[in-house]
């Protein structure tokens, strides 16, 4: 199988997976064989492909290794919500208000909590708020979160709106605030996008947003002022109906009429069907030439991820130039940190 191939059933056996009632499937067993260890950790599609298989009405039987991994996730969600109440109590002892993006936010509308495993908690705070955070969560007990200075890497709208129009949710008995969603629809495109849509469990998350959003949802909030931002999150929504079977049909007629360019449903196809692998940073490696090449190798950006990291707007026509680019500019940041650290040494 080609990496495309295998990309392309990726997607089809996630299509629909988040509903209550995904749609039937039916894949060869010799077809699945191809593509289980890209459903298997670190993907995090397990407990997501398991249901799928599950509620199948084409007789097909659930792989074992869905089976297995499915629980782990369920063991790991229950120690990741106690992490998030331990972590917002704490950070509200200080007087700091947080608000958690993506995981638990987005896994608490998918039809199980346990069906879509969460890493760290990314809290954000007020940057004024951002030391004194930082210093509650450095008592006793670690917790495993990703602090965020304000939203600066991860939306570009004010943080005094952003919570303004955040609500509070429960979980067991403990309110965590979150974004509005048509925030949060906006920061779950985005994020992805700036990733070069690398695990097709961020486009699941797109997909449920979409379709879980409330009958108020303001779309001109969603898409914000900047048509640049607005035509990637038009583009994210695409995917997910192009590769997943999100429903836009009730979507405003710039968000359905939104052509994809042709480069980037392939791409996309492409990046699926390969092992999801850790990128780790240039730094890590500096000491170590060899280990230094294949890092780079691996930093070579899709053509998402340079786009969108040049702050370009998605568009015909080959996305090399952009991706030679995109690379110079990593390489020529990692140049300057080490003439830096050695300047100060």
């Amino acid at each position: 199988m080609s990496r495309t191939s295998r990309g392309r059933l990726v997607s089809a056996i996630l299509r629909t997976a988040w509903r209550v009632r995904p749609d039937p499937l039916d894949v060869a067993p010799e077809r699945l064989a191809a593509v289980l260890p890209l459903l298997l950790s670190p993907s995090g599609l397990a407990a997501l492909a398991w249901w799928r298989f599950r509620h199948s009405d084409g007789g097909q039987t659930t792989p074992g290794a869905l089976e297995t991994e499915r629980g782990l996730v369920a063991s790991q969600a229950v120690l990741h919500r106690r992490d998030l109440r331990r972590a917002v109590a704490r950070l509200r002892d200080v007087g700091v208000e947080p608000i958690l993006v993506k995981g638990w936010a987005i896994g608490r509308l998918y039809p199980e909590p346990h069906m879509r495993p969460s890493g760290d908690l990314d809290l954000c705070v007020r940057e004024a708020d951002f030391g004194a955070a930082r210093q509650a969560l450095l008592g006793e007990g670690s917790l495993p979160v990703d602090l965020h200075r304000g939203f600066g890497n991860l939306d570009e709208e004010d943080e005094r709106l952003l919570f303004r129009r955040s609500v509070l949710v429960d979980c067991q008995g403990i309110s965590v605030r979150v974004l509005a969603a048509e925030d949060h629809l906006r920061v779950l495109c985005t994020h992805m996008l700036r990733h070069g849509v690398s695990r097709p469990l961020w486009l699941c998350d797109v997909a449920l947003a979409l379709e879980a959003r409330p009958s108020a949802f303001d779309w001109a909030r969603c898409l914000g002022p900047r048509r640049q931002t607005a035509e990637w999150v038009t583009c994210a929504i695409g995917l997910a109906h192009c590769l997943l079977g999100a429903r836009i049909d009730d979507t405003p007629r710039q968000v359905r009429a939104r052509q994809l360019p042709s480069w980037l449903v392939p791409t996309v196809l492409r990046q699926w069907g390969r092992q999801h692998r850790a990128v780790r940073p240039l730094a890590d490696h500096r000491s170590h030439p060899l280990r230094l090449l294949a890092e780079i190798a691996a930093h070579w950006p899709n053509g998402v991820q340079a786009t969108v990291a040049l702050r370009r707007s998605p568009g015909a026509g080959s996305r090399l130039p952009y991706q030679v680019a995109a690379s110079l500019q990593g390489l020529t940041r990692f140049a300057r940190g080490v003439v830096g650290r050695r300047s100060s040494d």
